[in-house]
C-alpha cells in the first residue's frame, strides 16, 4: 500500500528489474524486429526467443 499525495491509500507496483536493466531489455528487443516478423504465430515467436526470457 501507498499514500497519494492527498493522503489516500492506493495500491502500488514496483517492478522486479532495474531502470537500467528495463532499458538494455527494451533495446533488446526492439533490435529483434518483431514488427517485421508479423507473419509469424506468437508460438513461433515464444520458441524464438524463450531463452532470452529465461525460459530456455
Amino acid at each position: 500500500m501507498a499514500r497519494s499525495r492527498d493522503g489516500e491509500l492506493f495500491l502500488s507496483f514496483l517492478p522486479a528489474i532495474s531502470e537500467r536493466a528495463a532499458t538494455t531489455a527494451r533495446r533488446a528487443m526492439r533490435d529483434w524486429g518483431l514488427q517485421r516478423r508479423s507473419k509469424r504465430s506468437l508460438e513461433e515467436l515464444a520458441r524464438m526467443y524463450r531463452q532470452t526470457f529465461g525460459d530456455g
